[in-house]
């Protein structure tokens, strides 16, 4: 999040409104200061609050000037000389104490101000306002905080000190408490636009003060050397940025040095959340100071735990309780909602949700306004129409009356203006107090019980500690063998020879393939193609076609097969769409989709979609109406002209997709007539436009049928849920990203979402699945709990720290050494050079990642610079990654990987890993569709239970379809289930492993492929 550069704006200068009580004088419990209060401001200096006294030895002024010129001795005698005859003088003791605190003797200087009466009708106020600024620069911002709020008891509410004491909780990221003095300061007329920026979130640092919440924290501030209260907001920062473990750091090092502050108590709790650190929330509890439960981050972290942990009740009071404390919190009502929808509180869980949304926007416009967009106007009137409806009327008015100076109607606005505010000074602030909760009544839930919590509860075992032995790792071997087999594709993305100076449209990559369309029993490969002009289906290099010549070998048949679509490519998908064994192709393209229909005699017929002029990112198939035929689901990224022609390089570019328009996707259905149509069995949740990158389709929740998972560029992802409508209609698809757990990283921000990848990472027999991010946001990592809910568990799991600085894009989620846990390869690389736009120290190409899977996690396999093993030469390679699949292209049951990148030559990777064993499935449905789309598999060995799903999608490409599945030491398998899409179930017993299997859906054998 950018620093707010909007200007400093006082309401009260800008109105001229004659408030009541503006003209006070400080006994009368009011200041005049106009809300620009420096300091000296606050702390006036006694010379000029009080008049001089009668002219004797020395006057007021001769020792203020010896003060300044450093003459405290002389300064000092003649000082103590007035005060022996006049104790109580209070302007010789405001002397007295400028002249200690010239010498550095501050606690002299503090007591010299405390002699003087609060009630002295002149120094009084100076005296105090001076000692709270001295204690602030001293960085003594306890005795500071003590000093300003003695004087609001003093003096009532006065301008200039609600103003520090706010920017005195800011700088803490003590935000509620901060609040309530800028909200003194909106009854008062006196704000500044910044203060009402501030207001928008209060869960988040104050970014005025702070650095760019997208941007790294640099490595001397992950560690200072010293610690003070304001090292509370740094750490806070840093927990918003993701940089979890110098946040823990900072924190434990915070927590030691004010064991008592609630505030410094729940950022640690809410750290350990973040890391999802169990033994380490136990022992937090277990120790925490008075009064933490004013503080909403401690109630946050309480029902985001519970959450977690499979308890939504407690939850769902603990979630109450934040958002009663903190209505801003996006993260608190997005926990709320999904809390909600747990416990089929579903109507509740969409009110809540859509609070969530409007906070969201409330947000993303406040964004707008506080960087002077050009829409700032438009952007500030549905700011106060946002915040009207959320209960927060005085900031909305606020904002009214800044708008209504900014367009030059002040003078006319101001009598309705002036009305507002008599109506506001009058309303009953508990009504709108009510509508934080949406309807909910906390009474009904259960508080979470803190004593179960410290201890080791059975229900809060982390989901990851699962009991199983940890395996021992294999070095994991893939070496680039496409030369060797005669592969010599790369993707165009441009005709320009200068890599950097790309356009938006050219830094998505291409799409790969892999299929058998000949139907020999050897994988093929599909490669898209671009290079030219957009929306141009003549212009661009042809698309290209590699036929497996017994896996050591390849044929370029494109041309022959009549496959090479000249289009600007971007994804591809294999599918048989019209059921005859043959497998299709669906080509995405910014212009015209296409199908090609495969003969079956090694050619295809092409087709275009109607109605794709759109710019496509990617398309994926499967049975979304339970009528066992595939759909198909178009994934649209960017609905601008604009986008083609905006140069994307140079010094302050920003070539964010969030500033073109967003696209619809659209979910296609075959129609009686063959056209492929709109399907009509799609709620309106799941057609808003967004900038979609990837998809994924399988029966997450195992009920009805399939649902899809769409990632998006910097909005919040779709979940796609399959529901039951009508008789005629077996299910609908509607959108529940948010209360599923799975639209959003776990702080509630939307992310640069690219990549998506599926299968059960911690081996509880659910499906979860992982999606690569953007610079700065680590992968999410989706790991279901309660059946179709998803926690994202990136951090407990390994994989946030290594992935939080790359640009991640194609995923895969296979086991490469067949241990039985899933590891993950994921391509990474910028979309445009940093260097281009001043920030060098950021990488343009970037290294491709490794993680290895076991029973605690994933470990992020380190290249080896110094080997001259050819197996490491692509790990260590820094490219421009984009789209990865993966095959067993030569068929010797290891899984193979094939990457595409914007700079290099695509790479076919083959697995020389000395692996455990393994079981291949090819699943032909009868009932179901035919490519099975959805099924799940589940193996037993022994004591060992491993299940796998027919996937289809991901970023930009389609995999092998054949259902993968590492064994470990397992040799033999005892039981094997195949649960269709159809709802039939199939057992084999007895299955030797380290085969490759056809399974037809209700055919009781095994066949083995040629």
């Amino acid at each position: 999040m950018m620093a707010f550069k909007a200007p400093y704006i006082s309401l009260l200068l800008v109105s001229g409104l004659a408030i009541a009580g503006c003209d006070r004088t400080p006994e009368e419990g009011r200041g005049t200061e106009s809300g620009h209060a420096r300091p000296a401001e606050v702390g006036a200096s006694a010379s000029s609050a009080v008049e001089a006294p009668s002219r004797g030895e020395f006057s007021l002024q001769e020792i203020s000037d010896l003060i300044a010129q450093g003459d405290f001795q002389r300064a000092d005698t003649v000082i103590r000389s007035m005060l022996s005859g006049d104790p109580s003088n209070a302007p010789v003791l405001f002397m007295a104490a400028r002249s200690a605190h010239g010498q550095g003797k501050l606690d002299e200087a503090i007591e010299s101000l405390k002699l003087i009466p609060p009630e002295h009708p002149e120094a009084g106020f100076p005296a105090m306002g001076q000692a709270a600024d001295w204690l602030l620069d001293a960085d003594r911002l306890a005795e500071a905080e003590v000093a300003l709020e003695a004087m609001l008891d003093q003096y009532g509410d006065l301008a200039p000190v609600h103003r520090r004491l706010a920017d005195l909780f800011n700088s803490q990221a003590r935000r509620i408490e901060s609040a309530e003095h800028v909200r003194a300061l909106i009854r008062l007329g006196d704000v500044t636009e910044k203060e009402l920026l501030s207001l928008t979130t209060l869960s988040v640092p104050y970014h005025d003060q702070l650095s760019d919440e997208n941007e790294p924290t640099p490595a001397s501030q992950n560690a200072p050397s010293s610690i003070d209260m304001r090292d509370l907001a740094r750490a806070k920062e840093m927990l918003i940025q993701r940089n979890l473990e110098p946040a823990s750091v900072l924190a434990q090092r915070l927590r030691e040095q004010f064991p008592q502050s609630t505030a410094v108590a729940a950022l640690e709790g809410r750290v350990y959340e973040a890391l999802q650190r169990d033994d380490a929330l136990r022992g937090w509890i277990a120790s925490l100071p008075a009064g933490i439960e004013r503080e909403p981050e401690y109630w946050t972290t309480l029902g985001t735990w519970m959450l977690r942990s499979g308890e939504p009740e407690p939850a769902i009071r603990a979630f109450c309780e934040a958002v009663q404390l903190d209505p801003t919190d996006r993260v608190a009502y997005l926990r709320l909602s999904e809390a909600l929808a747990a416990v089929g509180e579903i109507d509740a869980a969409e009110r809540v949700a859509a609070r969530k949304t409007l906070l969201a926007d409330a947000w993303q416009l406040a964004l707008n306004v506080g960087l002077h967009r050009e829409s700032r106007s438009g952007d500030m009137r549905l700011l106060a129409e946002t915040l009207d409806q959320l209960g927060r009327p005085w900031e909305a008015l606020s904002w009214r009356m800044v708008l209504a100076h900014e367009s030059g109607r002040l003078e006319d606005a101001m009598p309705e203006l002036i009305a507002a505010r008599e109506a506001l000074l009058q309303s009953d602030t508990e009504a709108a107090k009510s509508d934080r909760l949406c309807g909910v009544d906390p009474s009904n839930w259960r508080m979470p019980d803190r004593a179960s919590l410290a201890g080791d509860s059975a229900t809060m075992v982390a989901s990851r500690e699962i009991g199983i032995p940890p395996s021992q790792q294999r070095s994991i071997r893939l070496v680039d063998v496409a030369a060797q087999i005669g592969i010599d594709f790369r993707y165009h993305n441009n005709r320009e020879p200068e890599a950097k100076r790309l356009r938006m449209f050219q830094v998505n990559g291409g799409g790969i393939a892999v299929l058998d369309y000949d139907r020999d029993g050897w994988m093929d490969f599909y490669f898209c193609d671009a290079g030219g002009r957009p929306n141009d289906a003549h212009d661009s290099y042809p698309n290209r076609l590699y036929r497996n010549l017994n896996g050591t070998a390849t044929a370029e048949v494109a041309l022959a097969s009549q496959s090479d679509d000249r289009s600007y490519g971007q994804g591809v998908t294999a599918a048989d769409l019209n059921q005859d064994g043959f497998t299709d192709l669906v080509v995405a393209n910014i212009g015209e989709n296409l199908l090609y229909i495969n003969n079956g005699d090694g050619t295809f017929t092409r087709t275009v979609i109607d109605g794709s002029e759109a710019w496509t990112s990617g398309c994926v198939c499967g049975d979304l109406d339970g009528d066992a035929l595939p759909e198909i689901v178009e994934i649209n990224y960017i609905d601008d002209e604009s986008a083609f022609t905006t140069e994307c390089w140079g010094d302050g570019f920003d070539c964010s997709p969030r500033i073109f328009g967003a696209c619809q996707d659209r979910l296609l259905k075959r129609n009686g007539q063959g056209d492929w149509v709109a399907m009509d069995s799609v709620a309106p949740s799941a057609l808003k436009p967004n900038y979609g990158f990837a998809g994924i389709i399988a029966n997450f929740d195992r009920e009805h049928g399939n649902d899809v998972f769409v990632s998006n560029d910097t909005k919040d992802n779709f979940f796609w849920v399959s529901r039951t409508r009508d008789e005629t209609t077996p299910y609908v698809i509607d959108n529940q990203a948010e209360l599923r757990g799975c639209a959003t990283g776990d702080l509630a921000q939307p992310q640069g979402c690219m990549g998506v990848t599926g299968g059960d990472f911690n081996r509880d027999g659910k499906l979860d699945f992982c999606v690569s991010n953007y610079w700065n946001e680590p992968s999410n990592l989706y790991i279901q709990g309660q059946r179709g809910f998803f926690t994202d568990s990136a951090a407990q799991f390994g994989i946030a720290a290594p992935s939080r600085e790359t640009v991640g894009f194609g995923i895969q989620a296979v086991d490469l050494d067949r241990d039985g846990w899933l590891d993950l390869s994921v391509l990474n690389g910028h979309v445009f050079d940093p260097a281009e736009n001043g920030t060098p120290e950021v990488p343009f190409r970037m290294l491709p990642q490794l993680f290895q899977g076991g029973p605690r996690g994933f470990t992020l396999v380190e290249p080896d610079h110094e080997s001259d093993d050819p197996t490491a030469s692509f790990w260590t390679t820094p490219t421009l990654g984009r789209t990865l699949v993966r095959t067993d292209f030569n068929r010797d049951g290891k899984p193979d990987l094939v990457a595409n990148s914007l700079d290099s030559s695509v790479a076919v990777l083959a697995n020389l890993t000395d692996t455990g064993h393994w079981l291949r499935l090819e699943l032909v449905g009868t009932a179901s569709e035919r490519d099975a789309v959805g099924a799940e598999v589940v193996v037993t060995c022994g004591d060992q239970t491993f299940h796998q799903w027919r996937l289809a999608g991901g970023y930009m490409g389609a995999n092998d379809p054949v259902i993968d599945i590492g064994l470990g030491a397992s040799d033999r398998v005892d039981n094997m289930e195949i649960h269709w899409p159809s709802g039939n179930i199939q057992s084999f017993a007895d299955v030797a492993a380290d085969m490759h299997y056809l399974v037809i859906e209700n055919d009781e054998r095994l066949h083995v492929p040629k």
